[in-house]
Parts: C-alpha cells; sequence; structure tokens
C-alpha cells in the first residue's frame, strides 16, 4: 500500500491563471499533503500538473523537502488511531522507499530536515517529545521529551544545534539542544502556541498563538519576549520570505498577514481564497517570489506574487490540502 504510486498524463490539479509573468515561473516540483486522502502530490512547474499521487500513511499533516532536494519525509499522524510513522520518498521517480517507525500512539507532526542532508527532527505530539531521525538508515537516533502538551510544529535555527517546538495546548515554546548538553527551556508564548519560524538572519523566533489572535517575538539567544503583536483571527501558521517578511495565515477569517520583521508593522491583509473565511488556510510555503497557501477546507492551493501577494493562480487540491515543500527537482518522465 506504501509503495502504490498512481501517474496522471493529465492533471486534475489545474493551474487557473490570472497573471502569469516570466518573472514568477518556477521551475520544479511543488509537494502538497493531502490529509483526507491520505497521500501527497507531486505536481510540476512550470507546466502546473499533477505528475503523481503518491499513497503514504493515514492522515499525513507535514511533508519536507531535503537540502539536495531529491528527498521528502511525510509525517503520518493518523486519524482515530494515532499514526506512528514517517514516509521517506524519492521525488524523481516518485515512489515511496522507506518508512521510518517511531513509538505507538506518538502521532508525527511538525517536520524539519537539518542542513547535513541526513537527519531530520520530528514532533511526536502524542508522547509530548521531538524526535532526532537518521533518514538514509531509517531509524530514530534520540527523542527529546518537551513536558508540555500537544508539541505541534517545529523549527531548526541556524546553527542547527538547537530545535525549537511550539506547544499547542501549553501554550509555550520548548528550546531542545539537539547535542543533549544543555537542558530544555520552556517559555509561555501566549494561548494555542503553534506556528513556529526563525527570522532570516537566525536572531528570532516567531511563533502564532492561535487561541489569542497573537505573534510572540523571542530573542533566539536570551529567548526572552521582545514583543508581542495582533494578528487576524486563528493565526495558525508563521513563515518567512524574502526581503525581511514573515507570514501568517489566519484561518477563522480566511486571511494571510505579512509583516516587515524590523519593524513588526503589518504591510498587509489578504483573503487566502474567493470563498473567504470559509476556505480555512493553513499550511503556507513562500519558495523565492512565489507563496502557495493551502485552503485546507476547500482543497483549493492558492499560489500569491510575494511582492505584492496578488494572487496569480489556484490549484485544486486534494481533501483537506494542507502542508507543501518544494523541490528544485522534477519527476521523472515514465
Amino acid at each position: 500500500m506504501l509503495n502504490k504510486c498512481r501517474l496522471y498524463l493529465f492533471s486534475s490539479l489545474l493551474l487557473v491563471p490570472l497573471m502569469i509573468t516570466a518573472a514568477y515561473a518556477l521551475d520544479g516540483t511543488l509537494l502538497v499533503v493531502n490529509k483526507s486522502d491520505d497521500n501527497l502530490s507531486l505536481i510540476d512547474f512550470p507546466s502546473a500538473l499533477e505528475i503523481a499521487r503518491i499513497t503514504v500513511g493515514a492522515t499525513p499533516h507535514e511533508v519536507d523537502v531535503s537540502p539536495d532536494g531529491k528527498t521528502a519525509i511525510v509525517s503520518n499522524y493518523g486519524s482515530s488511531m494515532p499514526g506512528s510513522t514517517v514516509s521517506v520518498i524519492d521525488i524523481k521517480s516518485a515512489k515511496v522507499v522507506g518508512l521510518i517507525t517511531l513509538k505507538i500512539t506518538s502521532r508525527p507532526h511538525g517536520i524539519q530536515w537539518l542542513a547535513d542532508g541526513k537527519h531530520a527532527v520530528v514532533t511526536t505530539e502524542g508522547v509530548g517529545e521531538l524526535t532526532l531521525l537518521d533518514i538514509p538508515k531509517r531509524v530514530v537516533i534520540k527523542s527529546f521529551e518537551t513536558d508540555q502538551s500537544g508539541s505541534h510544529m517545529v523549527a531548526v535555527g541556524r546553527d542547527q544545534n538547537m530545535a525549537y517546538v511550539a506547544n499547542v495546548a501549553s501554550g509555550s515554546v520548548t528550546a531542545i539542544d539537539l547535542s543533549g548538553k544543555k537542558p530544555r527551556q520552556n517559555i509561555k508564548t501566549g494561548r494555542g502556541a503553534e506556528g513556529i519560524a526563525i527570522t532570516p538572519d537566525g536572531s528570532e523566533i516567531w511563533v502564532s498563538n492561535r487561541g489569542e489572535n497573537t505573534v510572540t517575538i523571542l530573542n533566539v539567544e536570551t529567548l526572552e519576549i521582545k514583543e508581542k503583536i495582533s494578528t487576524g483571527k486563528f493565526p495558525i501558521r508563521v513563515t518567512m520570505g524574502l526581503n525581511n517578511l514573515a507570514l501568517v495565515t489566519n484561518a477563522e477569517d480566511g486571511t494571510i498577514d505579512v509583516y516587515d520583521v524590523k519593524s513588526r508593522k503589518r504591510i498587509s491583509r489578504t483573503m487566502s481564497h474567493n470563498a473567504g473565511a470559509g476556505s480555512v488556510p493553513v499550511g503556507i510555503l513562500v519558495t523565492n517570489e512565489d507563496v502557495f497557501v493551502a485552503n485546507t477546507n476547500v482543497g483549493v492551493i492558492t499560489r500569491f506574487r510575494l511582492s505584492d501577494m496578488k494572487a496569480i493562480g489556484t490549484l485544486k487540491a486534494g481533501r483537506q490540502s494542507d502542508g507543501l515543500a518544494f523541490s528544485s527537482l522534477r519527476v521523472k518522465s515514465q
């Protein structure tokens, strides 16, 4: 089942062009996790055709691509039955090439490669841990307890030594030294801490608190709160873009906020899809000058131009599309 892959000559994920210019042409593969379909869509660019749809584990939530663009990893969260695996996918061949088994009832969620291209970290929400993986060997190296509830998303610092976990139920961030030399630290950031990202210069951690409609900004070195800023309703993800921009998806009011990292000022607020508040934007990806937003409730991915957040197309995705990633490689023709 896990190695099953269906290839498509014609795509049901059709890009509807609204405004296409050479400056925003992409070359590579967009990966989209479809939670309710238990699969992953691979969409070719610049053609915008769905090249493959790969069956993974039950209710996958997040996906990340290795630094060399060759391999994807998917966290299989599970539904009524908690998930306990990470799928390893070869992007060029569009095939599942491995499976990493975690603790029973672990519910893996947030996932990120390390810069060495061999290791990755994944939050295991069901057991309150962050787990370090060896991807080539398909094994768990070590698990770190967060001592918090709802350990959901993760961001790795620029030095690759520290990882930061957002804990939804505890409203906190856990700082974990991956070498195990330093004790963990837990910092209260706000109700429903979920989205998390490191600024481009590596100096700050931005955490979206969905229960209070705020983003908390932490100093990486001291872990002290520098500032708290207001967002739209139910900020669920935060990511960073070019030119010191921070982007936040607000799931309840169907908007995307863009902030200037230095001034903390909101530059714009954009509807994520024409379905408005019913669209439920969650997953967000910035790749160079393009922004992709997964509108989970309607199964639509909206593509924006980062410079002015103008919509330049939509993709019809699978059911409950969520996690997004991009590879500069393309699937081999078969």
